[in-house]
């Protein structure tokens, strides 16, 4: 295997504050590889559904002891926050800083 593709996605409920998380990895020759759903209470909006599909994204490359893969996520503004230098003194970014230490 060259690479692992991860596809992720979420959806937010904003009266209810629940999300949902999905996450599929393949092998670069379609392969299915694994996956994850998850179910989560009391987000803050949804942004924050984004950030943790990308930290499940991280866990189950880490888990599988995957090294080389790529992201496939559809939020330029979660990608951004990934890419940014310097600080962000944003609640998210925060979360960015932190969710891989």
């Amino acid at each position: 295997m060259s690479y692992i593709k991860i596809n992720t996605d979420g959806a937010y409920n904003p009266s209810t504050h629940d999300a949902m998380i999905g996450v599929i990895a393949h092998e670069n020759k379609g392969m299915l590889l694994g996956g994850i759903v998850q179910n989560s209470a009391n987000i803050l909006d949804a942004l924050h559904v984004d950030f943790f599909a990308i930290l499940a994204d991280h866990q189950l490359a880490r888990d599988r002891g995957w090294r080389s893969i790529v992201i496939e996520f559809d939020s330029t503004i979660i990608v951004n926050k990934f890419n940014q230098f310097g600080s962000d003194l944003s609640v998210l970014g925060s979360q960015v800083e932190n969710g891989f230490t």
